[in-house]
């Protein structure tokens, strides 16, 4: 740099200068903003649980079926018994996964002061959310209904087989929207590697967790049974997922807008 230059405070064209910071540098969004955000979304879903769920429930005019009541009615009790306990998994975490994705893209957009692309990134974990978190759902009702170890000592892994699998399906699918956001192939990678660990991680403890402090919880279903297990489930998994990702995404470096 010349005399001149300094004095004027001109950059320099010396190509082994590096530029001076940006004045539009911004951060994205934090990992431990990412858990605030993810205990705000358990809080929610759990809030829309103790309304809502089931969400899809048995008609009125089936709920009184009994052994001795007609087999036209027996049938068609049954038929909608097996539809309810399909769907309301996929609902369940295509309903979490929603929200979450939403909530992590919007948070996402306004740490990079991004209003043109608030809506876009919303949309597209939200999509991801609603997508692989209905994935999710689907797989573990597949595996609870095709996976019957017998004996106890089989419960423990079913019930973290199955848990892992759902949380870390919908996890992945959410890591890829928001590594997708960075513009960057291996963001995109390590964050959809990421959000399936923390969400496999997340159903994991809550499993542990789940049978030491709530004896008489069923670790083994879908969706938990039970308002404290619940929260558990949904906090677990939501605080590591927006913890996780944007920690991969590398959510505390400066990033050019």
């Amino acid at each position: 740099m010349t005399d001149d230059q300094a004095l004027s405070g001109s950059p320099s064209d010396d190509p082994d200068v590096p530029p001076p910071p940006s004045p539009c540098t911004v951060r994205g969004l934090s990992p431990w903003l990412g858990a605030l955000i993810g205990l705000f979304v358990a809080v929610a879903v759990w809030g829309a649980f103790v309304v809502w769920y089931p969400w899809i429930r048995l008609p009125d005019d089936l709920a009184g079926v009994n052994l001795y009541s007609p087999a036209k009615m027996i049938a068609a009790r049954d038929e909608a018994l097996d539809r309810l306990l399909r769907l309301n998994p996929i609902v369940s975490l295509a309903f979490w996964g929603v929200v979450l994705g939403a909530c992590l893209g919007v948070g996402e957009a306004v740490a990079r002061r991004s209003k043109r692309r608030l809506s876009a990134a919303a949309a597209a974990c939200a999509v991801a959310g609603l997508a692989f978190g209905g994935l999710g759902g689907w797989l573990g009702r597949l595996l609870f209904v095709g996976y019957n170890p017998a004996g106890i000592d089989s419960e423990l892994p079913k019930a973290l087989g199955l848990q892992a699998l759902m949380l870390g399906t919908m996890g992945g699918g959410i890591g890829l929207a928001f590594g997708t956001l960075r513009q960057n192939v291996r963001a995109a990678a390590v964050c959809t590697v990421g959000g399936l660990l923390a969400g496999s991680l997340g159903a994991v403890l809550y499993v542990f967790l789940a049978a030491s402090l709530f004896p008489s919880v069923i670790t083994q279903a879908v969706v938990p049974i039970g308002h404290g297990p619940r929260f558990m489930w949904l906090a677990l998994g939501s605080v590591f997922l927006g913890l996780v990702i944007p920690a991969l995404a590398g959510g505390s470096r400066p990033r050019r807008t």
